[in-house]
């Protein structure tokens, strides 16, 4: 059911790409905040889990049941076991042909290869944020794992970014324009593959984390790419006020720079993210269809329609009234420098996309998000989950860190 909404998104990509043939990186408006270039633009792909035929699945059953059960079994399999492996262990690894079929992006190099790059996220906690993954059974005990590669060559980069960027009207800002200029270049993407896996789950050359393979050939390769693109990631920064622009006392407020502490300077670079979901609560009410949710006081709701041949799509976008600012940042370490820049603030923007129901009919008002009537009326075929964030990128010799030298040489 997802292909009909990237034909519509596909649509209105074609109807304005005109105006981006330059791909150049222009001065940004701003709104009180800024791209954070540093991080790219990032797409959360979670490639869909290959079920087993049933005869293979019996073939192992099968497998299981023949198994070694003696002690003695066992040994001998221990043994032979440890013998193929010295004998290959002596071998030269055999590389690869590459597969002109597949093109294999390269990683961005912040870990071995072998090891991913985020570790400590737990799948019970990532589900319960309104990332749509689905959970196994015994969720709790699996982890979700990311390593971030670049965006592969054979994709266009303008057809999965406006996916985002039209799906949550971002190209309405003040930097829309910029930030779709921004991400339609291949070099300011990158693609967080994600893996489900048990939590004590430890990856090595033996066991390395998947490789991140794109299909050259099937043409519908980057429509599954963005089907199971779960999320996506935009880094912002807080913008600098002019003498005549005005803006919450708090946000206008000058960041103090090198002696700025490391406390001061992560409550600084929120302002981004706080600017970013001020601009974004005030577009959304001026632009969409301001509605009802049901039971839920902790955000707001909007939706807009596209028309897509007979079957009109709703799409409802959720936002939290307050982003999240972390006073525990330095538990959130980046990849990109783990020692040196932290997740300071992050806001999640939650898009579902609703098919009309067969037979429903339709009123000019959209029944309260998540009641009887919505749900009788609407039939939910895609979700998605925009993470705007900031990071801070702690500076050396701030005030904090020359007191705890000055503590150090005194002692």
């Amino acid at each position: 059911m997802k292909k009909f909404l990237i034909a519509a998104f596909a649509l209105v990509l074609i109807s304005g790409a005109a105006a981006f043939q330059s791909y150049g990186y222009a001065a940004q408006v701003h709104g009180g905040w800024h791209i954070d270039s540093d991080m790219k633009f990032n797409f959360g792909y979670l490639p869909p889990v290959k079920e087993k035929a049933p005869e293979a699945a019996e073939k192992d059953k099968k497998n299981v049941k023949n198994a070694a059960t003696s002690e003695k079994d066992k040994k001998n399999v221990k043994n032979a076991d440890a013998a193929e492996k010295d004998k290959k262990a002596e071998q030269p690894a055999a590389v690869p042909e590459p597969d002109k079929n597949f093109e294999t992006p390269a990683d961005l190099g912040f870990t071995s290869p072998f090891l991913p790059d985020i570790t400590n996220i737990a799948l019970d906690d990532f589900i319960k944020l309104g990332f749509p993954v689905t959970a196994p059974a015994a969720k709790g005990k699996y982890n979700l794992f990311i390593k971030l590669f670049n965006f592969p060559a054979a994709f266009k980069p303008e057809l999965s970014s406006a996916h985002v960027i039209k799906g949550y009207q971002l190209d309405k800002l003040a930097n829309g324009k910029v930030l779709t200029e921004y991400a339609s270049d291949s070099k300011n993407l990158a693609v967080k593959l994600c893996l489900t896996a048990k939590s004590d789950t430890v990856f090595s050359a033996q066991n390395p984390f998947p490789a991140f393979k794109v299909n050259t050939v099937d043409k519908d390769a980057q429509n599954a790419f963005i089907e199971n693109t779960v999320f996506s990631s935009l880094y912002v920064t807080p913008a600098a006020y002019a003498k005549d622009e005005t803006a919450e006392a708090e946000l206008a407020k000058p960041c103090t720079g090198d002696e700025t502490s490391a406390n001061e300077l992560a409550q600084c670079s929120t302002r981004g993210v706080q600017a970013f979901h001020a601009e974004i609560i005030k577009m959304f009410s001026e632009k969409l269809i301001a509605l009802t949710p049901a039971g839920d006081d902790k955000h707001y709701y909007y939706g807009y329609k596209t028309p897509n041949g007979p079957r009109s799509v709703l799409s409802v976008i959720k936002i939290p009234r307050k982003p999240l600012v972390f006073e525990n940042w330095r538990e959130m370490p980046m990849p990109q420098d783990p020692a040196g820049i932290f997740l300071s603030g992050l806001l999640l923007i939650y898009r579902y996309d609703y098919a009309k129901n067969e037979g429903a009919i339709l009123t000019d008002s959209i029944p309260a998000f998540g009641s009887t009537e919505f749900k009788e009326q609407f039939t939910k075929v895609n979700d998605h989950v925009l993470e705007i964030a900031s990071v801070v990128k702690l500076k050396k010799n701030t005030v904090s860190e020359k007191k705890e030298e000055k503590t150090a040489d005194t002692k």
